[in-house]
C-alpha cells in the first residue's frame, strides 16, 4: 500500500502538463534583473516572446527531465521543469525564471 501510495505522489508530484493535438497554453514568466519571457506551448513546440524584442518558436527535443526545446544547431535552448525554467544562448544562461 505505501508502494502505492509512493507511486501515485510521484506521478502527480512531477508531472507536466500534457496538451491536446490543436490546444495552446501561454505562461508569462519573470526572469531575474526584471527580464520576461511569454512562452506559448503548443503539442511539440513553444513559441518565445523574450522582453528584449525577438520573438522564436523552438521544437521540443528530448531531456531526461523537465520539458527542453531548441533551435536545429541548439545555440538556444529553453529548458522548463515545474515552476522553473531558463533560457541559454550559445552555451551562457541568459533567462533564469523566478516566478509565473
Amino acid at each position: 500500500m505505501i508502494l502505492i501510495a509512493a507511486g501515485i505522489w510521484l506521478l502527480y508530484a512531477n508531472r507536466t502538463v500534457v496538451l491536446q493535438p490543436s490546444e495552446t497554453k501561454t505562461i508569462s514568466y519573470l526572469c531575474e534583473q526584471g527580464k520576461t519571457i511569454e512562452a506559448t506551448y503548443a503539442t511539440s513546440s513553444v513559441s518565445l516572446k523574450l522582453s528584449d524584442g525577438r520573438s522564436m518558436t523552438l521544437p521540443q527535443t528530448s531531456s531526461a527531465s523537465g520539458i527542453r526545446y531548441a533551435n536545429a544547431d541548439e545555440s538556444l535552448i529553453f529548458w522548463s521543469k515545474g515552476n522553473g525554467a531558463f533560457t541559454m544562448e550559445n552555451n551562457k544562461e541568459v533567462f533564469r525564471i523566478v516566478s509565473r
